[in-house]
């Protein structure tokens, strides 16, 4: 997961520097990237809940304030520069970013190996969580407010409005 998932990234912005209207963007950033951005985050979430039992508080904490700390700074970067060297450059320039600097780490990412001992002692999920109605409301709640909030990490402001083409964005 943790492989197709940073190769959809890194094949979405290559692709989404060769588009020549906004709905290619919408297609290439926002959908396929989302989802290649989901699957290796979720594979990574799952390891750190593999990994990290007593501290796991700790950890999830490191890992969403360095998300919040780039998302200080990267997307005020990422305007200046489109603004310097356009949309293709920067969309190339990114996928190499994430080609050089994420690639060499997932060799490292490995899921926690169970003992056999440990492995027949898997706890079974409830579904029956399912049934009670406060607990839909809430995650119904909470899907709507994670919509909202969402801020994507490849953030492309176009200041001409109502134009077809990406050449003045």
């Amino acid at each position: 997961m943790i492989w197709g998932g940073w190769l959809t990234c890194i094949a979405s912005l290559v692709a989404a520097s060769f588009a020549t209207k906004v709905w290619h963007l919408i297609v290439t950033q926002g959908l396929v990237y989302g989802i290649g951005f989901l699957v290796l985050y979720y594979a990574l979430l799952s390891m750190l809940n593999e990994w990290f039992v007593e501290r796991r508080g700790l950890a999830y904490g490191i890992l969403f304030a360095a998300a919040g700390i780039s998302g200080i700074g990267l997307p005020f970067l990422i305007e200046v520069v489109l603004k310097r060297w356009g949309l293709q450059l920067v969309l190339r320039a990114y996928a190499i970013v994430i080609l050089v600097v994420i690639g060499p780490t997932l060799p490292l990412c490995r899921g926690r190996i169970l003992s056999r001992e440990e492995e027949g002692s898997k706890v079974k999920l409830d579904l029956g969580m399912l049934k009670n109605p406060v607990f839909l409301s809430l995650s119904f709640s909470t899907l709507l407010q994670g919509l909202a909030y969402f801020l994507p990490g490849i953030y492309l402001p176009c200041r001409s409005r109502g134009k077809k083409s990406l050449d003045t964005c």
